[in-house]
C-alpha cells in the first residue's frame, strides 16, 4: 500500500510539473509576442547580436550573450575552478558531473544578480548564457582545444555533457537557471584550416561518431542552445548549413532554443569559405539555415543590408528573435528578481568551502594511473629525499576559459604537506631557456574580446614605418610571424609591423626579452624604450628587464625593414 501511495504521489508530482511547464510556455509565448509587436526591425536585428544594446522604452537592459564556464565560471574574477574537461571526463561519473554543473550555475547566478544590484545590467562574463560545454571529440592531440573536450569517446562525451547541462540549467519548472550552449557543431576537431576548412565526413561516421554527443545533449540534457562551428561540413559552412541547424537540431532532435554562431563564423561564410559572394549574403545564408545569433555582431550590418536586398524577410528575422527573447524570458530577465528563485543565491557561495571540496573530489577522481610497477604507494618512512624538477611544481596553471580562485596550492606546497617535516625536498627549475612568451601571459584590451584577448594585436604596414593606418590588423596568438605566408604582404614595396599587448609575468625576477628576425626593432614596456637594435638571423635583439608578478606591463614591439621572404 505504501509503494502504491508513493507511486501515486510521484505521478501526481510529475503531472503537476508538466502542467506548470506548459503554463509557463504559454505565458512566455504571449509575453514574447507582446514585446515583439513593439520592436522596430532594427531593434530586432540588434537582439540577434551577442552584444545587445538596451531598449529603455521597452524595459530591455543591455545584455552581452557571451559567458564561459568550461570548468567553472570563467573570466569573471573569483570562482571555483574544477579540472579541465579532459580531466573531468576521466572521472567517469555523470552524477558528479551534474553536481559540478549545479555549483557552477550557483556561482554564475550569484555573480549575475550582484551585477544587477550594482549597476542594473550585466556585462560580458556576468550574464546567464554560457558557451559550454565543448562536445567535440578529442580525437587528435594536435588540436589546440583537446583539453576542452571530455573524451575521444562519443558515449562518454554525451553522458558527461548531458549531465553537466542538466546541472547548469537547473530543474525549476518555470525558470532556467542558465542557458547551456553545446559547441562546436559539428566535426570541429582539428587545427588545420580550423576557420575555413571543410570536414568531409561520410554518413556513418557522422551519425555514429560526430553526432551522438550533441544529440544526447539535447534529448537527455535539454540543452537550450547550440553553437555552430567555424568549419564547413562536406563543403557547406556549418553556420550556413540548413541540414545541420534546422533538419537535424530542430526537426530530428527537438532543439527548443537558440543557435549561435562561433566567433566570426558568419563573416567567414563569404570571407574565408567563399561560399557566398558578399558579407550580407553570408549573413542571410546563416539566418535562413537556422543560425539565430551572430557572436561577433555580424548580423547588425549584415542583416540590415540583406533585408534591403530582399535576401531575408521580416518573418525570417522574427523567427530568430522569438527564440532569443523566449530564452531571456525563461531566465527571468524581465521579472522582478525576488520572483526568480535563483536570485536568492548569496554572493558568499562563490568559492565557498563546500565548492572547493567538490573541486578536490573531482580532481581526485580525474587522476588515472596507467601503470604501477610496484613503486606506489610510496613508503613515507623509507623516503627521506625527493627531487622535484621543473617550473610546473611552483606554478598553478588553470588554462583558458578559467576563473581566478583565491585559494591556490602549488604541487610543491602540496607535496611538502604530504611528505612531512622528516622528508627533504629538492626543487630546481627547468634551467635557463629561450621560449616564446606563452599567450596566457599576454592579454589584449577588453574591446578585443570578441576576437580573443590572449596574445598580441598585430598591425602590418606597407612602408618602412609604423605610422598611419595599417594595411592589415589582426589577432596574433603569439609572435611567430612569417611574412612569406601572407600573399597580401608579399605584394607590398616595404613591410613594417607593430605588436601590442599587456604582459603579466608569472613570477618576479629578471627576464631577457629576445627578438629574432631581420630589420630594425624597438621594444617598449609601459611606453619606455628597453632596446632599439638592428637585427639579423645571427644577431637578435635582447633586453634585460626586471618584472614583478601581479603587475601588468604595456608591451609594444615595432620592427621596420622586415625581410618579406622569411
Amino acid at each position: 500500500m505504501k509503494n502504491i501511495k508513493k507511486m501515486i504521489l510521484t505521478l501526481a508530482g510529475l503531472f503537476a510539473l508538466q502542467t506548470a511547464t506548459i503554463m509557463a510556455q504559454t505565458e512566455w509565448k504571449e509575453r514574447v509576442s507582446a514585446m515583439m509587436a513593439k520592436l522596430t526591425v532594427e531593434e530586432k536585428i540588434d537582439l540577434l547580436c551577442a552584444k545587445g544594446p538596451a531598449i529603455p522604452r521597452l524595459g530591455i537592459p543591455a545584455y552581452d550573450w557571451w559567458n564561459e564556464c568550461l570548468h567553472g565560471v570563467a573570466r569573471a574574477g573569483k570562482a571555483t575552478v574544477f579540472p579541465k574537461p579532459i580531466g573531468m571526463g576521466s572521472m567517469w561519473d555523470a552524477e558528479l558531473m551534474k553536481r559540478i554543473g549545479d555549483v557552477v550555475s550557483d556561482e554564475a547566478r550569484a555573480k549575475y544578480h550582484k551585477a544587477l544590484r550594482d549597476k542594473g545590467y550585466s556585462d560580458r562574463y556576468e550574464g546567464l548564457t554560457f558557451f559550454s560545454p565543448t562536445l567535440n571529440l578529442a580525437r587528435d592531440p594536435r588540436w589546440g582545444r583537446t583539453s576542452e573536450c571530455f573524451s575521444e569517446d562519443p558515449r562518454l562525451t554525451g553522458d558527461m555533457g548531458a549531465a553537466f547541462i542538466r546541472g547548469l540549467q537547473g530543474d525549476d519548472p518555470r525558470y532556467l537557471k542558465l542557458v547551456a550552449t553545446a559547441k562546436h557543431f559539428v566535426a570541429n576537431n582539428e587545427e588545420n584550416r580550423r576557420r575555413d576548412g571543410s570536414s568531409d565526413v561520410d554518413e556513418v561516421s557522422l551519425h555514429e561518431y560526430f553526432f551522438p554527443a550533441f544529440k544526447e545533449s539535447i534529448e537527455k540534457g535539454g540543452a537550450t542552445s547550440v553553437m555552430g562551428a567555424y568549419n564547413a561540413l562536406n563543403g557547406t559552412p556549418c553556420c550556413a548549413n540548413h541540414y545541420l541547424l534546422t533538419e537535424v537540431l530542430r526537426e530530428q532532435w527537438g532543439l527548443d532554443g537558440v543557435v549561435m554562431s562561433d566567433g566570426s563564423a558568419v563573416t567567414n561564410i563569404s570571407a574565408l569559405h567563399k561560399y557566398k559572394a558578399t558579407y550580407h549574403e553570408g549573413a542571410a545564408a546563416a539566418l535562413l539555415a537556422g543560425c539565430d545569433m551572430s557572436l561577433r555582431d555580424e548580423y547588425r550590418d549584415g542583416l540590415r543590408y540583406a533585408l534591403r536586398e530582399n535576401l531575408v524577410s521580416v518573418n525570417d528575422i522574427n523567427r530568430a528573435v522569438e527564440r532569443v527573447l523566449t530564452l531571456r524570458f525563461r531566465l527571468g530577465m524581465f521579472d522582478p528578481q525576488e520572483q526568480v528563485p535563483y536570485s536568492r543565491i548569496p554572493d558568499t557561495i562563490v568559492e565557498c568551502a563546500a565548492h572547493r571540496q567538490l573541486a578536490l573530489e573531482a580532481a581526485h577522481k580525474s587522476m588515472i594511473l596507467l601503470k604501477n610497477n610496484g613503486i606506489l604507494p610510496l613508503n613515507s618512512k623509507k623516503i627521506k629525499r625527493i627531487a622535484l624538477i621543473g617550473d610546473a611544481f611552483t606554478q598553478v596553471y588553470y588554462g583558458d576559459y578559467s576563473g581566478r580562485p583565491e585559494y591556490n596550492t602549488t604541487l610543491l606546497e602540496a607535496i611538502k604537506t604530504a611528505a612531512g617535516k622528516d622528508t627533504e625536498l629538492l626543487w630546481v627549475n627547468d634551467g635557463d631557456k629561450e621560449a616564446t612568451i606563452p599567450s596566457i601571459y599576454l592579454m589584449r584590451p577588453e574591446k578585443d574580446a570578441y576576437d580573443g584577448r590572449l596574445g598580441f594585436t598585430g598591425e602590418y604596414f606597407n612602408k618602412n614605418a609604423t605610422e598611419g593606418d595599417a594595411l592589415i590588423s589582426k589577432h596574433d596568438l603569439s609572435l611567430d610571424f612569417l611574412p612569406a605566408g601572407n600573399h597580401d604582404l608579399l605584394k607590398t614595396p616595404a613591410l613594417s609591423a607593430r605588436w601590442t599587448s599587456s604582459l603579466a609575468p608569472p613570477s618576479t625576477g629578471d627576464y631577457t626579452l629576445i627578438y629574432e628576425g631581420e630589420g630594425f626593432v624597438k621594444i617598449y614596456l609601459d611606453g619606455r624604450s628597453v632596446t632599439e637594435q638592428k637585427v639579423d638571423p645571427r644577431h637578435p635583439a635582447t633586453a634585460q628587464v626586471r618584472l614583478d608578478a601581479g603587475k601588468k606591463y604595456d608591451l609594444r614591439i615595432e620592427c621596420t625593414g622586415i625581410n618579406k621572404q622569411v
